[in-house]
């Protein structure tokens, strides 16, 4: 069978926009959607959570009698349908819910306070550099107290995936639950290889055994076609437990830790391999990856199982596990994808979080937002996966390379500014080593010099 690849337009679009927080996906994205109403004080909200948060616990199983009715407003990124995936079935889970969709997003939430706008009961988080945002602005609630109250299992998601999760939430709470994760595997292109007659890819590999591979299908192949052989598009995300800032005095930690210096010199191993630079169109940057794997001209590319990925093209494609660092052997970087928080404004906690129970629960995320392969699925049970209906466009490939790595856990705490400057030092860096000429320790230097400037600016602005 082929499996084909195609452009996803939009949807793409607003992920590589809201990518900036990755920076972290997150806190400089655009309002979507209509907006809520205006006039909703959060000071006011925040003595009634208050109020919540010191009544006495209940002995509550859940089971709820003649509830009053109840409305709840969403921070939703509009790139997915509202009715379809939220509205219609939590309101037919909760008869006496109504939910309603807000057009505010993390990045956009401290202007659309500031505006008098409503506050959303239930916050979406494009990934959880985002939380940074609400916990700057003081909203973030914890979910720890919910969930004794609730009587709620966290026990049923991966644990790596809570303790990654408590890192971005500073450590002893819990700001948010997973609704998905986003496992990495390399995909390739396998018209490529056979241009050039060369071995596929396999599971297991580490940077530099893909580097070796990607000089053999980087150049021009026999058939007069120009490949490059290897471009990882996912460079903030590869920084596993290690941070630009240290968490306590926010200073940067680029020169000390010597993990940032293994991580350029895989880079500049990477991008100096002849034919292997794919640059911008005004040669200032490295290029978007997805569009040259997309029209057949890169040969292999990090991937999380996305649907839209997987579609129309014309050439056949596979996939094998992520390649690893020498410091993090068997390990991919920790999930970042898409969870929901509450936001402590709320007057109605305790029915914001049953909705949260429920849009993180086996029921609503395989009956209901149907993924495209269960290595998404946030679970610790591996017998839930047993009950996917695989998308079609993912059969023959081989998926178990989205499961072969573990998570890594993270860092755990964070400076409070980590997010916000991830992408910006980052790129610089990978940027620099790529196209500037200037060795590892320069370039070094040089980001850890923007690391406070970075800061600083942060800290000016607030």
């Amino acid at each position: 069978m082929q499996h084909r690849f195609k452009a996803i337009g939009l949807i793409i679009l607003v992920f590589v926009l809201t990518s900036s927080l990755l920076a972290g996906c997150g806190g400089n994205n655009n309002a979507s959607g209509t907006e809520g109403e205006s006039g909703n004080n959060a000071s006011a909200q925040n003595n009634t959570a208050a109020n919540n948060a010191n009544a006495e616990k209940e002995d509550d199983t859940d089971q709820i009698t003649n509830p009053e009715p109840v409305t709840l407003y969403v921070g939703w990124f509009d790139w997915e349908n509202f009715e379809e995936k939220f509205k219609e079935p939590v309101e037919k889970q909760f008869p006496h819910i109504t939910v309603e969709k807000l057009g505010v997003v993390p990045g956009t939430l401290k202007e659309w306070i500031a505006k008098g706008e409503r506050v959303p009961d239930i916050m979406w988080y494009q990934s959880p550099f985002e939380i940074s945002v609400t916990q700057n602005l003081g909203l973030a609630q914890d979910l720890t107290p919910l969930i004794e109250k609730h009587g709620f299992d966290l026990g049923k998601f991966r644990p790596e995936l809570i303790e990654s999760m408590r890192g971005f939430s500073g450590g002893n709470e819990l700001h948010a639950l997973y609704r998905q994760t986003a496992p990495y595997a390399l995909h390739y292109n396998k018209d490529i290889f056979d241009a050039f007659g060369v071995d596929y890819p396999t599971d297991g590999m580490t940077w530099d055994e893909a580097i070796e591979l990607a000089a053999k299908v980087s150049g021009t192949a026999p058939n007069g076609e120009t490949y490059w052989g290897l471009h990882p598009w996912i460079f903030n995300r590869l920084t596993y437990e290690s941070t630009l800032l240290d968490p306590e005095t926010d200073e940067p930690r680029i020169l000390t830790d010597p993990f940032f210096k293994e991580y350029l010199e895989t880079f500049q191993k990477m991008y100096s391999v002849p034919g292997n630079l794919p640059v911008n169109d005004d040669k200032t940057g490295l290029m978007w990856a997805v569009g040259p794997f997309n029209e057949g001209k890169l040969a292999m590319l990090p991937l999380w199982p996305h649907i839209g990925y997987i579609g129309d093209a014309d050439f056949e494609m596979d996939i094998v596990s992520l390649p690893t660092f020498p410091s993090y052997p068997g390990q991919q970087p920790e999930s970042t994808s898409h969870n929901f928080g509450l936001l402590n404004t709320s007057e109605h906690l305790d029915e914001a979080f049953r909705v949260l129970a429920y849009i993180t629960s086996e029921e609503y995320l395989l009956e209901v937002f149907n993924f495209e392969t269960p290595a998404r699925l946030p679970f610790s049970d591996p017998s839930v996966a047993d009950r996917f209906q695989l998308d079609p466009k993912f059969e023959g490939l081989n998926i178990e390379a989205y499961s072969k790595l573990e998570w890594s856990k993270g860092p755990g705490v964070r400076s409070k500014y980590e997010s916000a400057i991830l992408d910006r030092v980052i790129m610089f860096m990978v940027n620099e080593i790529a196209l500037s000429g200037k060795d590892v320790a320069q370039v070094l230097r040089e980001a850890d010099e923007l690391a406070k400037i970075a800061v600083a600016e942060l800290k000016a602005a607030e």
